[in-house]
């Protein structure tokens, strides 16, 4: 699954570029936790724009890890997991 390695990716504070699909799947923002961008022209920019923007690098990989952190913690996992089996259990 290549979300999972974006996650992971992410996670290790790496700036990040992705699709729209992947992004919306995931709930991530264009220029807030990654780049989006979903044809070879797009990617080329982003690319660029990665390389030659330190700060914008740096913005994205630190954005990216504080949404991880935020969303993918094992308490809020556990809770999530917690939830759908108590709603498999009422059925």
């Amino acid at each position: 699954m290549p979300q999972n390695k974006l996650l992971e990716a992410m996670a290790l504070g790496v700036a990040c570029i992705t699709t729209s699909q992947v992004a919306e799947a995931l709930g991530l923002r264009d220029k807030k936790e990654v780049l989006i961008a979903n044809d070879s022209e797009e990617f080329r920019s982003a690319i660029s724009q990665l390389l030659m923007d330190d700060a914008m690098r740096k913005k994205l990989a630190e954005q990216g890890r504080n949404y991880i952190i935020e969303n993918y913690n094992w308490k809020n996992q556990v809770k999530i997991l917690t939830e759908e089996i108590h709603k498999l259990l009422k059925e």
